[in-house]
């Protein structure tokens, strides 16, 4: 059965300045671990009344009546954090309607209540009670007062006048706001009217509730917006699509998009998280298991509870091991320069000595334990050259001093892989990752993904127009001055990936590819120094095959085969994305490449990545992955160790599922798959 609000439901959103994860590490709990950089930095923790972005055959039930709901839960806070209480402030819950309206409910007033009565002996102006937080319509403003009604004179027992007395009555009575009194129920400040029915000086008894913030009670038949009873609106309780709650900055500032110049770590835990009256209804029938392995990337899937993800791959049939890419753009924690815009990303740089950011390294070791529960057997780990956010000085350039960068939008660089201070910053990332792993209990697998040096073949951002000459990226400052203390002369400049090769080119191109086999072997040293540690590298054959479209320069440069070869690695991994979802007439080439003579791979000891479903190859996604399929099979039949489907945000995203089972009859000869037929069905 599942239920609103349910903790591995809950997501993160946030701008592209601040960064947090969620997890859950109670069936009772949630914790939010994020980082400010701004002044306006919102990080909200939200629940979907549909299960977006996620699997058919594993979506929870959608309902966006919440009539009844009654969610509880008592918050810690830590860091730069604004408390649900912030008087100035005023947290407010985000009830998202599916016309596109929202409501604002301020959180302070739904927290559990205590009761308090204040004395106020003389009640001539504004007064401040002793709580803050008061409970709407919840005071009773008792006052009493002796009244003068009269004068009487005085005189002594021979008529002479002394003097003139009041003659008082007392009176009491139940003020009533508006007429009587006005309270501001955030501050607790109470004031008089004028004309009001309260005597000038009366005393004052006010029992009233207020917050004592411990616990919250949101019941969501009874939701207001505003801060005073007379100008609450009552919000209502169906056709919600999304509810958030806001976690912002201690120093937040509406519409003050500026950096603070630092990276504020904090964290939020929901402690006794508890619904009643959100009953959603049973998940569909799960999925028999299959052989296809799922691979997934943290820069898709950083706003999801990672349990969620685990759970749902594993009931789409998924098992035994996760492909996990970390990315390029979320997990390194970073800041900018103190008043430069949040929104420029370009304004923010990673901060070395701060491997991977907190958030990223909770969501990860959560991903773990979740791959424990669900008896996954291994994570591998890939790393990769590709960085949205490095320091200027280590990316790869071209000859004019640009840096290399991708057709993604925000374009993304490469490492250069001879600048040390970038093998400080890689270590220190990767032992960030391969220490939970250890911890946790798997075996420490690192994969070294995207490893080439880039050639500018497009415009960046827009992989439609073409960079005039396709220059390559040899030229950070780095690469040339190592190049000119190790060979005595300058490295040769290229303006195009057209290169001749003489023996000057030659020596240079030869150059390069060892420098890049260099960094794989660095890479290596580092998973090595772990007890049981496995290394692979994720190689990308068009980038070598194809000769109708890569230069043969590039083609040589970025496969540098002697430190790839069988003994290097403990098994290849490969991918032909658009070779196989553009039917390519290469993509055949891809399944016998591991073996060739220069690599020696058997099946065995290779892995091959199938996929992935993209909107820019301008087929129908019917088509792509029915190619797909076919080409995962094919994997199968060729008795490689593990196939991929790359990647599990679009196996979510179309909810795709492999057919089973399976129409293959395998070949096995002493206990190993050899071969795979496709069988025909019989009709009727």
């Amino acid at each position: 059965m599942a239920f609103k609000f349910q903790p591995e439901f809950m997501e993160v959103e946030f701008n592209f300045s601040a960064m947090a994860s969620v997890v859950s590490p109670s069936p009772a709990s949630i914790e939010v671990t994020g980082h400010f950089r701004s002044y306006s930095d919102y990080i909200g923790l939200s629940f979907n009344s549909k299960d977006y972005r996620m699997h058919e055959g594993a979506r929870y039930p959608e309902s966006g009546d919440y009539a009844g709901a009654v969610l509880s839960f008592s918050p810690v806070f830590s860091g730069n954090v604004a408390r649900f209480d912030d008087i100035y402030l005023l947290p407010s819950l985000a009830v998202n309607y599916r016309d596109g309206s929202q409501g604002l409910v301020t959180l302070g007033f739904l927290s559990d209540k205590g009761n308090q009565t204040d004395y106020i002996p003389y009640f001539v102006g504004g007064v401040n009670l002793s709580q803050k937080w008061i409970a709407w319509d919840s005071e009773t403003v008792y006052w009493e007062k002796d009244v003068v009604v009269g004068y009487e004179d005085v005189f002594d027992g021979e008529g002479n006048y002394l003097y003139t007395r009041e003659i008082t009555e007392f009176r009491s009575g139940i003020g009533t706001r508006e007429s009587d009194y006005v309270i501001d129920y955030v501050f607790g400040l109470l004031a008089p009217v004028a004309g009001s029915g309260i005597p000038y000086g009366a005393s004052l008894t006010v029992t009233y509730a207020y917050g004592l913030h411990q616990s919250y009670i949101i019941d969501f038949s009874s939701l207001k917006q505003g801060t005073h009873p007379n100008h609450a609106a009552s919000l209502p309780s169906a056709a919600i699509e999304k509810v958030v709650f806001p976690i912002i900055p201690s120093y937040y500032v509406e519409g003050k998009h500026e950096l603070t110049g630092r990276s504020d770590e904090i964290t939020v835990t929901f402690n006794s998280w508890s619904v009643s009256g959100g009953d959603l209804g049973d998940f569909p029938p799960p999925k028999p298991s299959h052989p296809f392995r799922a691979a997934e990337g943290y820069d898709d899937e950083y706003y999801r509870n990672p349990y969620r993800l685990v759970q749902a791959m594993h009931h789409l049939g998924y098992r035994k091991v996760i492909n996990l890419y970390v990315g390029a753009s979320h997990y390194y924690d970073k800041k900018g320069v103190e008043g430069a815009s949040s929104f420029d990303y370009m304004a923010q740089t990673l901060i070395p000595a701060a491997g991977v950011c907190s958030a990223a390294k909770k969501w990860f070791r959560y991903l773990l334990k979740a791959m424990k529960e669900f008896e996954f057997e291994d994570i591998i780990v890939s790393m990769s050259m590709e960085n949205l956010q490095m320091p200027e000085a280590w990316k790869q350039r071209l000859f004019n001093g640009e840096a290399g960068q991708t057709g993604w939008e925000p374009p993304t660089s490469f490492f250069s892989p001879t600048n040390t201070e970038v093998k400080t910053y890689w270590e220190k990332a990767v032992r960030d990752y391969m220490d939970i792993v250890v911890e946790e209990g798997f075996t420490p697998i690192l994969q070294l993904g995207e490893p080439w040096w880039w050639w500018q073949e497009f415009q960046p951002g827009d992989i439609n127009a073409p960079y005039p000459g396709r220059p390559p990226c040899f030229y950070d400052e780095a690469t040339k001055n190592m190049y000119l203390s190790e060979k005595g002369k300058s490295l040769p400049v290229f303006t195009s990936s057209e290169i001749s090769l003489n023996a000057e080119n030659l020596e240079a191109i030869e150059w390069l590819r060892g420098k890049l086999g260099d960094f794989s072997n660095f890479a290596r040293s580092i998973v090595k120094s772990y007890i049981g540690g496995k290394y692979t590298v994720l190689f990308f054959p068009p980038s070598v095959l194809d000769e109708e479209r890569v230069p043969e320069a590039m083609r040589m440069v970025n496969y540098p085969a002697d430190y790839w070869k069988l003994g290097n690695l403990d098994f290849i991994q490969i991918e032909d994305y658009d070779w196989l979802v553009c039917d390519n007439i290469r993509h055949p080439d891809v399944f016998d490449f591991a073996r060739n003579p220069k690599l020696k791979y058997q099946p065995h000891l290779t892995h091959y990545f199938a996929g992935f479903a993209w909107e820019q190859f301008l087929l129908p996604i019917e088509l792509q992955w029915s190619r797909i399929e076919r080409a995962a099979v094919k994997g199968l039949s060729m008795g490689i160790k593990e196939v991929f489907i790359w990647a599990g945000t679009q196996i979510r995203r179309d909810s795709w599922s492999p057919e089973m089972p399976l129409k293959y009859i395998p070949t096995i000869i002493n206990r190993t798959l050899v071969h795979m037929e496709e069988t025909k069905q019989k009709e009727g």
